[in-house]
């Protein structure tokens, strides 16, 4: 007996249902996820998210962030191709070759900062090295200057009136939960 061919998936099946916008526990204001973190809202004494710095002073705490995040460095960096294709290999090997010069480490260790303060941002500074373009330098971001829409979309504060601004392909995002 013939299998039925299938053309298309049923709407119903690629249609997100779980989305912020219906879960009940996440509250929304003008499309920005405003945070729920239990801590910020009944210790956070208007300071938000920078509570989690004092408490990275602590001696103890600074100590099991530093061993989790020498862990993570000392791992050893893994860039394989997309594809078996000519072309794919060379990309592999050129992102290989190019964060083999430190670049990964540094960005690794600013984005451990997830680990604490529950997600993490950085700039990619994008270049032209050797006729590809490639991520040059990473620059850490204040997590204050940005916040998520209802889609879950990394969102970065602005003065202008429309408040938030996404900059897709800007930004590299470490999220622990949001």
């Amino acid at each position: 007996m013939a299998k039925p061919k299938i053309d298309k998936t049923p709407v119903q099946l690629t249609t997100e249902i779980a989305t912020f916008a219906r879960d009940p526990f996440f509250n929304s204001w003008g499309g920005i996820i405003r945070p729920r973190d239990e801590t910020l809202a009944t210790r956070g004494g208007g300071r938000g998210i920078w509570i989690y710095a004092d408490i990275a002073r602590d001696g103890e705490v600074f100590a099991a962030l530093e061993k989790r995040t020498l862990g993570l460095l000392s791992r050893a960096l893994v860039v394989e191709p997309a594809s078996d294709d000519a072309v794919d290999v060379q990309a592999a090997d050129a992102i290989r070759a190019h964060f083999k010069r430190g670049r990964i480490n540094r960005l690794t260790r600013t984005m451990c900062d997830a680990i604490l303060k529950g997600f993490s941002v950085s700039e990619v500074m994008w270049g032209v090295h050797r006729g590809l373009i490639l991520p040059m330098q990473f620059k850490a971001r204040d997590q204050r200057r940005f916040v998520f829409d209802d889609d879950g979309n990394l969102r970065m504060l602005t003065p202008v009136l429309a408040g938030a601004f996404q900059a897709a392909g800007h930004f590299v995002l470490a999220s622990i939960h949001r």
